[in-house]
Protein backbone atom coordinates (compact mmCIF):
# COMPACT_ATOMS: atom_id res chain seq x y z
CA UNK A 1 0.00 0.00 0.00
CA UNK A 2 1.45 3.44 -0.93
CA UNK A 3 2.00 6.08 1.77
CA UNK A 4 -0.85 8.50 2.55
CA UNK A 5 -1.20 11.11 -0.18
CA UNK A 6 0.72 9.05 -2.72
CA UNK A 7 -0.86 8.05 -6.01
CA UNK A 8 -1.91 4.43 -6.06
CA UNK A 9 -1.21 3.49 -9.70
CA UNK A 10 -3.38 0.38 -9.38
CA UNK A 11 -6.46 2.55 -8.73
CA UNK A 12 -6.41 4.91 -11.72
CA UNK A 13 -9.89 3.68 -12.64
CA UNK A 14 -11.20 5.66 -9.61
CA UNK A 15 -12.02 9.32 -10.30
CA UNK A 16 -10.12 10.72 -7.30
CA UNK A 17 -6.89 9.03 -8.41
CA UNK A 18 -7.30 10.08 -12.07
CA UNK A 19 -8.03 13.65 -10.94
CA UNK A 20 -4.93 13.74 -8.73
CA UNK A 21 -2.73 12.43 -11.53
CA UNK A 22 -4.21 15.02 -13.91
CA UNK A 23 -3.55 17.83 -11.40
CA UNK A 24 0.09 16.75 -10.98
CA UNK A 25 0.58 16.60 -14.73
CA UNK A 26 -0.94 20.08 -15.18
CA UNK A 27 1.27 21.53 -12.43
CA UNK A 28 4.42 19.97 -13.91
CA UNK A 29 3.54 21.38 -17.35
CA UNK A 30 2.85 24.78 -15.78
CA UNK A 31 6.21 24.78 -14.01
CA UNK A 32 7.91 23.94 -17.30
CA UNK A 33 6.08 26.76 -19.14
CA UNK A 34 6.52 29.45 -16.45
CA UNK A 35 10.19 30.23 -15.72
CA UNK A 36 9.19 32.15 -12.55
CA UNK A 37 7.85 28.92 -11.04
CA UNK A 38 10.90 26.84 -11.93
CA UNK A 39 13.62 29.31 -10.91
CA UNK A 40 15.63 27.85 -8.02
CA UNK A 41 16.38 31.30 -6.54
CA UNK A 42 13.91 31.69 -3.68
CA UNK A 43 15.12 35.10 -2.50
CA UNK A 44 12.92 36.62 -5.22
CA UNK A 45 9.84 35.17 -3.54
CA UNK A 46 7.39 37.17 -1.46
CA UNK A 47 5.18 35.40 1.09
CA UNK A 48 2.11 36.68 2.95
CA UNK A 49 -0.45 34.81 5.01
CA UNK A 50 -3.33 35.06 7.41
CA UNK A 51 -5.02 32.65 9.77
CA UNK A 52 -6.57 30.71 6.92
CA UNK A 53 -4.63 31.45 3.74
CA UNK A 54 -1.14 31.44 2.27
CA UNK A 55 0.16 33.33 -0.78
CA UNK A 56 3.57 33.14 -2.44
CA UNK A 57 4.68 35.39 -5.30
CA UNK A 58 7.36 34.13 -7.66
CA UNK A 59 7.99 36.72 -10.38
CA UNK A 60 4.66 37.37 -12.09
CA UNK A 61 2.96 34.30 -10.59
CA UNK A 62 1.11 34.11 -7.30
CA UNK A 63 0.32 30.75 -5.71
CA UNK A 64 -2.58 31.06 -3.26
CA UNK A 65 -4.18 28.54 -0.92
CA UNK A 66 -7.45 28.93 0.97
CA UNK A 67 -7.39 26.79 4.11
CA UNK A 68 -10.98 27.64 5.11
CA UNK A 69 -13.89 25.40 4.27
CA UNK A 70 -15.67 28.40 2.74
CA UNK A 71 -14.80 30.87 -0.01
CA UNK A 72 -12.57 33.76 0.97
CA UNK A 73 -11.09 36.77 -0.79
CA UNK A 74 -7.29 36.81 -0.85
CA UNK A 75 -5.38 39.95 -1.81
CA UNK A 76 -2.85 39.25 -4.57
CA UNK A 77 -0.88 42.49 -4.06
CA UNK A 78 -1.04 42.98 -7.82
CA UNK A 79 -3.46 43.14 -10.71
CA UNK A 80 -4.73 39.67 -11.59
CA UNK A 81 -4.50 38.73 -15.27
CA UNK A 82 -5.44 35.08 -15.57
CA UNK A 83 -5.80 31.80 -13.69
CA UNK A 84 -3.02 29.44 -14.76
CA UNK A 85 -4.20 26.49 -12.63
CA UNK A 86 -6.81 25.86 -9.95
CA UNK A 87 -7.59 22.83 -7.82
CA UNK A 88 -11.32 23.59 -7.71
CA UNK A 89 -13.79 25.34 -10.03
CA UNK A 90 -15.41 28.59 -8.96
CA UNK A 91 -12.38 30.86 -8.55
CA UNK A 92 -13.23 34.50 -9.34
CA UNK A 93 -10.62 37.18 -10.03
CA UNK A 94 -11.49 40.63 -8.67
CA UNK A 95 -8.91 43.20 -9.88
CA UNK A 96 -6.21 42.70 -7.19
CA UNK A 97 -7.74 39.75 -5.33
CA UNK A 98 -9.09 36.26 -5.83
CA UNK A 99 -12.28 34.82 -4.37
CA UNK A 100 -11.00 31.31 -3.76
CA UNK A 101 -13.38 28.41 -2.99
CA UNK A 102 -12.91 26.63 0.31
CA UNK A 103 -9.98 24.25 0.70
CA UNK A 104 -8.53 25.07 -2.70
CA UNK A 105 -5.43 26.51 -4.30
CA UNK A 106 -4.56 28.31 -7.51
CA UNK A 107 -1.70 29.73 -9.54
CA UNK A 108 -2.52 33.18 -10.89
CA UNK A 109 -0.59 35.36 -13.34
CA UNK A 110 -0.46 38.98 -12.19
CA UNK A 111 1.06 42.27 -13.24
CA UNK A 112 1.77 45.65 -11.61
CA UNK A 113 2.53 44.45 -8.09
CA UNK A 114 2.00 46.93 -5.24
CA UNK A 115 4.55 45.31 -2.89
Amino acid sequence: MPPAGALDWSELDKAEHRDMLDLHRRLIALRESQPDLAAPVLRRSDVWHGGSFLAIRRGTCVVVANLRRTTQRINLHGTARTVLAATEPGLVLVHDAADLPGESAAVIACCRFDR
